[in-house]
């Protein structure tokens, strides 16, 4: 056997080796975000940037998002799209809460007089294209989940029919590159509804700034459908 196996199966120096990496690590991730400059999102610190989110928040910590946000004073915070794939474990956004790509999976909430929804994501690092840029595909994700989540409450709000529903088209128009290590909203609204057809508009932007204005990333729109019965099933 090759004597470097024999040396990395000594379990001393294994959790010695691996105890050494990970201070390496953590390190580097923390000189890395010195040099870069950027400032984790609004209302989180660095001790609480990816422990884990609460399921409900407090009508304070609702207040304090909407308030931080710029967001309708009207919202209600709704966590039904953490159980939209009725409880499966291979849902995309708990890797990427996993793998600290996100923080949580996100707040999200309704406007129901306006029947409109809102979510809050906050970007982690390793989500780049180009680098200290976040890759499109993230931003059409986020997106896409958001719709889903409108459809839903849509739904419940009998302001479509009932049924499942899936993406069938999702155009994104890039307006604005977006910085890693920030948080981003996604607002989503129902613009026409035919039969099994639902059209969403939906925007990307940013929390806004001293000012008071936000930049635009994205301007997309899904167009989602409930298939026939006995077709499939899904959110």
């Amino acid at each position: 056997m090759d004597a470097r196996i024999d040396w990395w199966d000594t379990p001393v120096v294994t959790a010695g080796a691996i105890v050494a990496l990970g201070t390496i690590g953590t390190m580097l991730w923390r000189n890395k975000r010195k040099e870069d400059g950027r400032e984790l999102p609004v209302g989180w610190n660095e001790n609480d940037y990816f422990s884990d989110m609460v399921s409900t928040l407090s009508q304070t910590q609702l207040k304090k998002t909407i308030a931080d946000y710029g967001l309708p004073q009207n919202l209600v915070e709704s966590q039904a799209h953490y159980i939209h794939n009725n409880g499966s474990d291979d849902w995309v956004f708990t890797a990427l809460e996993d793998k600290k790509l996100l923080k949580g999976k996100g707040i999200y909430m309704w406007d129901k007089e306006n029947l409109a929804a809102y979510a809050v994501h906050a970007l982690g690092r390793n989500v780049c294209g180009h680098p200290k840029l976040v890759h499109g595909g993230i931003s059409a994700l986020i997106i896409d989940n958001v719709a889903g989540y409108a459809i839903f409450k849509l739904k419940a709000a009998g302001a479509v029919p009932a049924g499942p529903a899936f993406t069938v088209n999702l155009n994104v128009n890039y307006r604005k590159p977006i910085p890693s290590m920030s948080a981003v909203i996604c607002s989503v609204k129902l613009q026409s509804h035919e039969r099994k057809k639902s059209l969403l508009e939906i925007k990307l932007y940013s929390p806004p700034d001293e000012q008071g204005d936000n930049l635009t990333y994205c301007e997309a729109t899904a167009l989602m459908v409930t298939p026939s019965a006995g077709q499939t099933t899904g959110a």
